[in-house]
């Protein structure tokens, strides 16, 4: 309550939670530049609850195999590709099977706890990628690129209610699939003052959507779709200092329904990176977030629908520093 005061006890829970699991692996060179690789892991999951208050009781177990099977092809220590298909299974947490509402928000006296029966959220993923490094010596670029499909099933939703609180976590009830690139570059270059300018970059692309149901064609709350950081930084001697940058660069839905007028709006927050390395044991730093003092919605709650007069957003941290120094054995 506003006073200070305890608020009502509405839930008191005993409990058990095992994970068992056994995995099997295989790597086989088939070729002096091709290697095989494969393995297999048997789960079990239990999760069992029992209210103490109300006396109601939940007890789940899943037993499950997840395989994989791969090959790698290395011509040389600067170029590595590998593809894959694999098998996956989430269990449900506690987060997820406990569930409460408040359905008078203004009144907790109304606030009540639930447990929801789940299923294991399944997937079946194929990748594809590669890592590398182009040139020799300080000026060499390494590089990592990959790309992946995941079609899963019963795909666990979290979502909130009216007031913005957690409500409940189901399985959706047709398929879902998650795609998307990602991709790395760093490096070093020549600078002025006998200097160098390290830097690196990374890009994340996902498209998460809802392939059937309810949501059919509608892109997954809460995931952004193009997401990039990067890091410049003059380095001579000790000293290390330069500018970064994370860059949301699109519109992200906050519920499921993709209702316009909702989403968090795309934003970049600039940085800066003052370092000393005084030796191999002594180092410190200097670092200043969002310098620009920007306002923008960092997170918020994830809803299956919403109106423009109902998203709850949390905003992001404004202008800030923080410092520290190291010592390693």
């Amino acid at each position: 309550p506003a006073n200070g005061s305890r608020a009502l006890f509405f839930g008191d829970y005993r409990l058990r939670a095992e994970n068992r699991n056994a995995l099997l692996g295989l790597s086989w060179k088939v070729a002096p530049q091709w290697t095989v690789v494969g393995d297999v892991k048997y789960s079990q999951a239990i999760r069992d609850a029992r209210n103490r208050l109300g006396g109601d009781t939940l007890n789940q177990k899943w037993s499950y195999a997840s395989p994989k099977l791969g090959v790698v092809w290395q011509p040389s220590e600067d170029l590595r590709v590998f593809a894959n298909v694999s098998r996956s299974h989430e269990a449900p947490t506690y987060w997820e099977i406990i569930s409460a509402e408040v359905s008078k928000p203004m009144n907790v006296r109304s606030a009540v706890t639930g447990l929801t029966e789940l299923s294991v959220q399944k997937a079946t993923t194929f990748e594809l990628g590669g890592a590398g490094r182009f040139g020799s010596g300080e000026s060499a670029v390494d590089w990592s690129l990959a790309v992946y499909r995941s079609n899963v099933k019963d795909e666990l939703m979290a979502v909130s209610d009216a007031t913005g609180a957690s409500s409940a976590t189901f399985n959706y009830g047709d398929r879902t699939r998650h795609q998307g690139v990602e991709a790395g570059l760093s490096g070093s270059l020549p600078a002025p003052a006998a200097g160098r300018w390290d830097y690196r970059l990374s890009y994340t692309y996902s498209d998460f959507r809802f392939r059937g149901g309810e949501y059919e064609g509608n892109r997954i709350a809460g995931v952004p779709k193009h997401l990039l950081g990067a890091e410049l930084m003059y380095r001579r001697g000790g000293w290390r200092f330069g500018p970064n940058v994370r860059w949301l660069a699109s519109d992200t839905p906050t519920n499921h329904q993709n209702v316009e007028g909702t989403h968090q709006n795309a934003y970049a927050i600039w940085g800066f990176k003052v370092a000393y390395q005084h030796d191999k044991h002594w180092s410190a730093y200097l670092m200043a977030d969002n310098i620009f003092d920007k306002t923008y919605a960092s997170s918020y709650v994830i809803r299956r629908s919403a109106s423009e007069a109902m998203p709850t957003y949390l905003a992001g941290n404004g202008r800030s520093f923080f410092g520290g120094v190291k010592y390693n054995f």
